[in-house]
């Protein structure tokens, strides 16, 4: 019962919560999209569990390229320069050109496909980092994973990945504001939601 209480309190705060926050960015690093090489640049993969079928791994892959070729469009980064985001926390005081610089840092991550149950009613997968290995731990429960067309896991991995990899975090109830948090909004934007 202790471990359940331990990892729910992790879920709501997170390793990543207790961080500080960055010092502030005194001039923008030039940020150089990457070459067409197929090698990601913002979505580092270190380890992937429940992608041995060939399809589950194609479209881990097809997501992945995906969202990084959206992620350094000019269409993105207009649309991220003149959102108003919500529930910033830490990053209240800065700017969405700021926000943006932060939000472009490579994150590496291991990546689970996992069995769920009904009680994750609504949750398509969550960040956890179990301290024990390099990186973050992203879970997606597989029952979501294998219905999703490759949108909606462009949607989720974006916002699991590389938002809360990057320290960006939303409230854990639902509500409308929600919605307008970097993670939600640019998962939305990203898997075609606007």
């Amino acid at each position: 019962m202790i471990y359940k209480i331990l990892n729910f309190i992790k879920r709501i705060f997170g390793k990543r919560a207790s961080v500080p926050a960055p010092t502030p960015i005194e001039s923008p690093v030039v940020i150089v999209p990457p070459v067409a090489t197929g090698e990601f640049k913002l979505f580092i993969p270190l380890k992937l569990y429940g992608l041995d079928f060939p399809t589950r791994r194609k479209k881990f892959d097809d997501a992945i390229t995906y969202a990084e070729s959206r992620l350094w469009s000019k269409e993105f980064k207009d649309w991220f320069m003149a959102f108003k985001f919500t529930q910033l926390g830490h990053f209240e005081n800065k700017t969405n050109e700021e926000l943006f610089y932060l939000l472009m840092r490579p994150v590496k991550s291991n990546y689970y496909v996992i069995n769920g149950t009904i009680f994750n009613r609504g949750v398509i997968g969550y960040n956890q980092d179990d301290y024990n290995t390099e990186g973050g731990d992203i879970y997606t429960y597989a029952a979501h994973y294998d219905s999703f067309e490759i949108l909606d896991l462009v949607d989720h991995l974006t916002h699991e990945w590389l938002c809360h990899g990057n320290n960006f975090s939303h409230a854990y109830r639902y509500s409308p504001e929600r919605e307008r948090s970097l993670p939600y909004a640019v998962g939305y934007f990203l898997g075609g939601i606007k």
